[in-house]
């Protein structure tokens, strides 16, 4: 696949979920060898608002990682995905993080988190949002792959 058909293949459709129903199927970006997104673009086709807590879009699928851009408009229930380890960058917005069981982490623009697979996280609470994230997942993470943690 070339650059252009790449391109042409960025605008896939928003998903997202409301938890703790898991994600729905998305459609795979294959990539050749290189691409390029314009993440503001990205980000400004998000909605602003939603009754689901989270949308995401998904940029890249290429078996070995995925790339995604996802906003957090509430708290999202502990979960942990068996297959993918997770590196976010905070684009816009404030959130409390829970990771592992620990503090609650205040995150803003330019933070990096990350965590691998099987560690249970959680957006505790929105301090100022919605809160868009950048995921890079390794593997890529499988839409059916959310985990719900169990309640104490």
């Amino acid at each position: 696949m070339n650059g252009r058909v790449f391109a042409g293949l960025l605008w896939c459709g928003v998903i997202g979920f409301v938890a703790p129903h898991p994600l729905p199927a998305a459609e795979a970006l294959l990539p050749a060898d290189y691409g390029h997104f314009d993440l503001a673009a990205v980000r400004a086709e998000l909605p602003k608002e939603s009754d689901r807590a989270m949308v995401e879009r998904r940029l890249v699928d290429n078996g070995g990682t995925g790339v995604r851009v996802f906003r957090v408009y509430r708290p999202i229930a502990a979960h942990y995905h068996h297959y993918s380890d997770t590196v976010l960058k905070v684009l816009a917005g404030e959130a409390d993080l829970v990771i592992d069981g620990g503090e609650p982490l205040h995150v803003q623009p330019g933070d990096v988190v990350f965590w691998r697979a099987e560690v249970v996280h959680a957006v505790a609470g929105v301090r100022k949002g919605p809160v868009d994230f950048l995921a890079i997942d390794t593997p890529v993470r499988r839409p059916d792959d959310v985990q719900w943690a169990a309640s104490p």
